[in-house]
């Protein structure tokens, strides 16, 4: 057999057939080659595919949480309606941000430590109706002022038509309790 021997992307050499004197043919050898070649490329197609899945599912999830099938998962789902799809991040602790402008806090906000440290600022929640269920938003003073926290439209804060004023060292946890109001926590 003259060799080298290519197969796909594989080429061999005389060397790599040495000590494989029981097979019947080198054809019968390279043909079973062949075939395991094959067999490999479809298996990582395969693992390809699944790994993209897998991808899509926790895109579309949000993280570690999802959908879930299991006769344990699907009372969760119930109880936490849309909470049961939130942001990764949320539940591991979302970082600290620097806000030092008056600013639109949004639902990407959700979990996260808002630490403001100079300047007169306005941090406007987001309008209630657009945020999942148990979201909720930390606000830290340090500017060395007051600090507004605004209502979106005709929503409450803690019962209050009134925006939220913190001043200089405090901090406020506010949540979404319903689709017109938050409670500082």
């Amino acid at each position: 057999m003259p060799y080298p021997v290519s197969i796909g992307t594989w080429t061999f050499t005389a060397a790599d057939f040495d000590g494989f004197n029981y097979v019947d043919s080198w054809e019968d050898y390279l043909s079973a080659i062949e075939f395991s070649i094959g067999r490999a490329a479809a298996a990582e197609a395969a693992a390809s595919a699944a790994s993209a899945s897998l991808a899509s599912a926790i895109a579309i999830a949000g993280g570690a949480q999802g959908v879930g099938a299991d006769r344990l998962d699907l009372p969760r789902n119930a109880d936490l309606g849309s909470a049961a799809f939130v942001d990764a991040d949320a539940l591991r602790g979302a970082p600290v941000s620097i806000l030092n402008t008056s600013t639109q806090i949004s639902r990407a906000d959700f979990g996260r430590t808002i630490l403001s440290t100079s300047g007169t600022l306005t941090h406007t929640l987001p309008a209630g109706a657009d945020l999942p269920s148990l979201w909720w938003v930390r606000i830290k003073n340090r500017t060395g002022g007051n600090l507004t926290v605004a209502r979106a439209g005709s929503e409450t804060i803690s019962g209050s038509a009134s925006n939220l004023t913190l001043a200089t060292g405090s901090s406020a946890m506010i949540a979404r309790v319903s689709a017109t109001e938050f409670e500082v926590l």
